[in-house]
């Protein structure tokens, strides 16, 4: 920490230990290895992402830090080609020596290596060191190739939502899953805002602490009040062990990503809220007129209204209108 302090070129992850509360870390006793980003390197980061972390998010910036500190003494002399160690987040880092002598940490190169201190080593290097871990929704959403997603959450006007988001659980239709969406749907999304927002909300559930085991017959809630999403399980035979996870027999891609404020989970289509129970559902589609007359008259109708959860296997009126 007295290197860093000291060090003109340091300045701004001098500015930034501070606003980590992270100081006293480098001031402990150890032998710790410190990967020191120069300004250069916090000048040329995404420029959100760095305003981000300059305004204070200590949570995520705590996590930028973890990854430049090593918790053993790695000199120099000792990288030889290619070797990788584990960062104090506990994220693997690829150490590699060039044939022009040059040595590179994750992508980063080391422009002055082995500043020795009382308490490790110090290597300054070129480029900040920016984990997934680190990164809001948004970063990861676009890093990760979700932009028919994020052009939805623009034009929903939910980007400042997204972003000051904490602790909740995204649920990620692929680009193909939105591409794939019925052209009426579609149109319907683009000129109602309104509808969009629910739709989107409905893929948002708090509580990602709570959300990193998901098992069957659980309900999460969502930021669309009042629409729960359903995770059923289903196993493989003859294993019996669980092969395929759904929300709202949307099935997972089983990608979880973890974010400064949340995790993303992938799916393979566009969950769309429910419009009321079975029944509800059935009533609303004029497909089943007959098969809701016939609910009705045998008083299944209040049943079938209840908790559940129900499977329905509902015959169209062209086939209920040749039953006699």
């Amino acid at each position: 920490m007295d290197m860093v302090k000291t060090r003109p070129d340091l300045s701004t992850l001098k500015t930034v230990l501070a606003l980590a509360h992270y100081v006293p870390k480098l001031e402990e006793e150890g032998q710790g290895t410190l990967l020191a980003p120069s300004n250069d390197a916090f000048a040329r980061m995404n420029p959100r992402l760095r305003r981000r972390l300059l305004q204070g998010d200590r949570k995520c910036l705590q996590k930028v830090l973890d990854n430049h500190i090593l918790p053993h003494t790695i000199c120099s002399t000792v990288i030889q080609g290619k070797a990788h160690t584990r960062s104090q987040l506990g994220n693997y880092l690829n150490i590699s020596r060039s044939p022009d002598d040059k040595i590179f940490v994750h992508g980063a190169q080391v422009t002055q290596k082995d500043a020795m201190a009382t308490n490790g080593v110090m290597h300054v290097i070129d480029k900040v060191l920016v984990p997934e871990e680190a990164l809001d929704f948004l970063d990861v959403l676009e890093k990760e190739g979700y932009t028919e997603l994020l052009g939805l959450v623009q034009a929903a006007g939910l980007t400042k939502a997204l972003e000051s988001a904490e602790n909740v659980t995204i649920f990620a239709p692929s680009n193909t899953a939105i591409q794939n969406l019925p052209e009426s749907l579609r149109f319907r999304l683009v000129q109602d805002k309104e509808l969009l927002g629910q739709v989107l909300k409905f893929h948002v559930s708090p509580g990602a602490d709570q959300r990193r085991r998901l098992y069957d017959n659980q309900k999460l809630p969502t930021l669309n009040e009042g629409s729960n999403i359903r995770i059923d399980t289903y196993s493989l035979h003859p294993f019996h062990h669980y092969g395929v996870m759904t929300a709202q027999c949307v099935p997972l891609t089983g990608e979880r990503i973890q974010t400064c404020n949340g995790q993303i989970r992938g799916l393979q289509d566009v969950m769309i809220p429910p419009k009321g129970n079975v029944v509800d559902v059935l009533s609303l589609d004029k497909k089943f007129t007959i098969l809701v007359s016939l609910v009705k008259r045998a008083g299944l109708a209040d049943a079938l209204q209840g908790a559940g959860p129900f499977t329905v296997l509902a015959p169209n009126n062209r086939v209920g209108g040749h039953v006699t």
